[in-house]
């Protein structure tokens, strides 16, 4: 085909946004396979996004590591602009938070959520760093991509976004995620890691955004009549996480266990083998850990607030993630209805694929192409 544009896609994020890498990678794979662009994809010269490197594009490589925060944002303000000239870039897609001052070719900027307007969960540097990008990302950008209908509000409502320059595209679901029998999956993390009987949680170690305190108090509360149930938790550590885990080790001992970052392979066997899936989190963008649990057939506990809501949408397993106890009683009736609540997230966590988000995505993206000349 003639005349392609050209599209670049901003690969370069820092390696604890694991949640991105699904984004950027299934993003870049439509792009690439659809015969109206020309893909070129920016990456970091220590990119470690799986498969990155195979796709039908052009790969750019910027001289920096990618957790070297400080340099990678001068990048973006001073020399990618320089790149995007050199390229003759029509269109640059910007999927994670940065700063972007000059504006030489259109852009669509993903907004993924607006945490810090509601939670303080980084250092104030960060915060104000943020809350001054922001506002100039969104005046900047020609449209935006945002990944929940909650996010959209808070678009509007807090930086006053007009409605018509976003879209929501929700996220999807790893199509290796997949759910292991429930025996099979005991077998293999007891094997593994020693542990059986386990309510289980995966993301941030990080305080107070992901509210890890209240759960590991429910779930002390929840043992006093369940003794033999243990609490494990996954994921890297963020914001007070020393202060977390000396918690979850004070409250419960040995029946706590703190797992680190996993191995991919094994996060099928950690979800399908959970007696619950527990996320009482204070506010999500999205909530990628909530889908990839049910859609191991497992049943989930998580939060009435934000994003959270429009992905499980069973009110029964939806608790105020403030109110003392609630968690603790719907532990009860989770486990006993296990099979039954499994199968019923399995089904509703086929509402969301990442061919859904590439084909919402795609809209705009072709809208602001066409006014390219």
């Amino acid at each position: 085909m003639k005349n392609k544009k050209r599209v670049l896609l901003n690969a370069r994020i820092s390696s604890h946004h694991f949640a991105l890498k699904n984004v950027i990678l299934n993003l870049a794979a439509g792009l690439a396979d659809d015969p109206e662009f020309d893909l070129y994809l920016l990456i970091s010269r220590d990119t470690d996004i799986p498969g990155i490197r195979d796709l039908h594009a052009r790969i750019l490589t910027a001289p920096i590591a990618a957790d070297q925060s400080a340099l990678n944002h001068l990048y973006s303000i001073f020399v990618l602009p320089l790149v995007l000239l050199r390229h003759r870039i029509d269109l640059l897609v910007f999927p994670q938070i940065g700063i972007y001052l000059f504006k030489v070719c259109r852009i669509l900027f993903y907004m993924h959520d607006l945490i810090e307007y509601h939670i303080p969960n980084q250092k104030k540097s960060k915060l104000l760093f943020r809350k001054i990008a922001y506002p100039f990302d969104c005046r900047l950008a020609d449209h935006l991509i945002t990944v929940s209908e909650n996010s959209k509000k808070d678009l509007m409502e807090i930086l006053h976004v007009p409605a018509g320059k976003i879209t929501v595209a929700y996220d999807g679901c790893d199509s290796d995620l997949r759910p292991i029998p429930e025996g099979e999956a005991r077998d293999y993390v007891a094997e593994k890691y020693g542990i059986r009987n386990y309510l289980y949680y995966m993301g941030y170690i990080t305080h107070p955004q992901k509210n890890l305190l209240y759960l590991i108090d429910e779930v002390a509360e929840f043992r006093k009549k369940n003794p033999d149930i243990s609490l494990v938790f996954a994921g890297p550590q963020g914001k007070e996480a020393d202060r977390i885990l000396a918690h979850a080790n004070q409250k419960l001992g040995a029946h706590f266990k703190y797992l680190g970052k996993v191995p991919w392979e094994d996060l099928k066997y950690l979800y399908s083998g959970c007696l619950t899936f527990c996320f009482p989190s204070l506010y999500e963008g999205f909530g990628m850990p909530v889908l990839e649990a049910m859609r191991c057939r497992r049943p989930v506990i998580t939060s009435n607030v934000s994003s959270l809501p429009e992905i499980l949408q069973d009110k029964r397993c939806l608790i105020n993630p403030t109110h003392s106890g609630e968690l603790c009683s719907a532990l009860a009736f989770t486990i006993s209805h296990r099979d039954e609540l499994g199968e019923a997230n399995y089904q509703s966590s086929l509402r969301f694929s990442w061919q859904d988000h590439v084909k919402k995505v795609l809209v705009p993206l072709r809208d602001i192409l066409r006014k390219v000349k």
